[in-house]
């Protein structure tokens, strides 16, 4: 209804005004119109058209306040510090929900002339954030996007080559080991990332299970750049760095590049001592300078010092040592066997493989396939080699005369060879029966030919045999011929 005006005319009572009546009913009307728009209780306002309200507009300060001298609106509470402030316990501060509309439902923008500009997107399902018109950040059903406009992720993050940090999560409580600084999960695991995540590592990166305690660390990154694997990084020398697999091992490697070593119940401390780490044995592997070395120590007590065994080394010339760390004379394989066997070859392919090989490759003179030495100070006792001028291989003995003390012609040759037994028979396993002698019988004779003692057995109960040398008896065999041809000669003269 249009505003009711009163006519009071010209002057009082010159009949030129409203009738009373009618003005009573313009009044009336005016009243009745006001009366709907505010309300029997005076709080309801309705404006059917355009408003303008100049200074401030309180309506329930507890509920919405127009703050005209600051420029701001308050919705929920009497004071504010933001041009838009929302408070709302317990419920949502603010919802919009247009129908009806292509664009976004809401846009946030700031933009200050000579100055960066952000903006906020809502639209759809999809929430944009924009810096100067590119988009820094979505987030939409596929994933959150850092630096993407479409995350192909649930997180996908594009970095900026250009940016010195790439990404970072601040933990306020990783004194406490108590709290992640990222936590992952999966179907209901939860795994965890930590920088400084106790207060005694406060400069490491940590990997655990579950909430971070000491008893979940799965992985330790120190600030000094050792790692541990399920332990803490034990101190090292510092001019190493470590690979720790929990209580067993290390991967050392030196920072100057120079080797590395790979040990087992071992590290070395920041005095460069060799620690046992619990009280099992103790083994290393070190590679310095092209050179190799493998080590081991019996066992021991847990945080004492260790001495280690040089047990093998391969040096830098392609020299192979085994209980030793020298060569002997020149050779590649060098074997200080101690109180056991030196070598051992075993064949298990069948009769057609030998267990050993030895070629000599020259094409000139006798050839060495062996060399035997005797005594602390080696002393060649004899060898193996090949007699080029004869086509055979030779089975050498030490016969020079500067190694003997020679008595005098041979005189009992005879009664010597009467008294060696000689039977035919075959060994056990063998096919073929052949003339032989027995060990303990031709040791009674000929001592030097036999090697041995009769029915000896080694520590476990098993037979140790008797060897014979057959080739000793050959000079006794050629002072007997020569004895015979002597008397055929007599005989022959008569």
């Amino acid at each position: 209804m249009a505003q009711q005006t009163i006519n009071v005319g010209a002057a009082p009572n010159d009949g030129t005004g409203t009738p009373l009546r009618t003005a009573f009913q313009y009044t009336n009307s005016n009243f009745s119109e006001l009366y709907t728009a505010v309300g029997p209780s005076g709080n309801n306002i309705v404006v059917p058209g355009n408003a303008t309200i100049t200074g401030d507009l309180t309506v329930d300060t507890s509920t919405l306040k127009v703050d005209s001298a600051n420029n701001r609106v308050i919705v929920g509470h009497t004071s504010g510090s933001s041009a838009f402030q929302v408070t709302n316990a317990g419920a949502a501060g603010l919802e919009i929900q247009p129908t009806g509309f292509s664009s976004a439902p809401l846009i946030l923008s700031y933009n200050r002339s000579g100055s960066a500009y952000t903006q906020l997107t809502l639209d759809g399902s999809t929430i944009v954030h924009a810096l100067n018109g590119s988009t820094a950040m979505t987030l939409n059903s596929t994933g959150l996007g850092v630096g993407v406009a479409s995350p192909a992720q649930r997180l996908h993050v594009k970095l900026d080559q250009n940016a010195y940090t790439y990404s970072r999560i601040d933990n306020q409580n990783a004194s406490s080991g108590a709290y992640a600084a990222l936590m992952l999960s999966a179907s209901g695991n939860s795994w965890g990332i930590g920088v400084g995540s106790a207060a005694a590592n406060s400069n490491a990166l940590d990997f655990f299970l579950d909430a971070g305690g000491a008893n979940s660390l799965k992985m330790r990154l120190d600030s000094s750049g050792n790692v541990g694997i399920g332990v803490t990084p034990s101190v090292q020398l510092a001019s190493y760095k470590s690979f720790q697999f929990g209580i067993g091992g290390n991967l050392i490697g030196r920072s100057d590049n120079s080797g590395i070593e790979l040990s087992s119940n071992s590290y070395r401390n920041s005095g460069g001592n060799y620690i046992y780490l619990n009280t099992a044995t103790a083994a290393s592997y070190r590679q310095y300078s092209g050179g190799h070395e493998w080590h081991n120590a019996p066992s021991g007590t847990a945080g004492t010092a260790i001495t280690f065994t040089q047990a093998m080394t391969l040096d830098a010339s392609g020299n192979l040592l085994v209980g030793t760390t020298s060569l002997v004379s020149g050779e590649k394989l060098s074997v200080n066997a101690g109180s056991g066997t030196g070598v051992i070859v075993k064949n298990t392919g069948g009769a057609t493989y030998s267990p050993l090989y030895a070629w000599n490759a020259t094409t000139t003179g006798d050839g060495y396939f062996s060399v035997f030495f005797t005594e602390t100070a080696a002393t060649f006792r004899g060898s193996i080699s090949y007699n080029r001028a004869g086509g055979l291989v030779a089975y050498n003995v030490t016969s020079d005369y500067r190694a003997k003390d020679i008595i005098g012609p041979v005189s009992n040759s005879g009664s010597l060879i009467d008294s060696l037994k000689v039977y035919i028979g075959k060994m056990k396993g063998a096919t073929i029966e052949r003339p032989m002698l027995i060990a303990h019988e031709a040791q009674e004779v000929a001592p030097y030919a036999v090697t041995g003692l009769k029915d000896e057995v080694d520590a476990d109960g098993k037979d140790k045999y008797q060897q014979m040398d057959v080739s000793s008896f050959v000079p006794l065999l050629i002072a007997e011929i020569q004895s015979l041809r002597a008397r055929v000669q007599t005989l022959e003269a008569r």
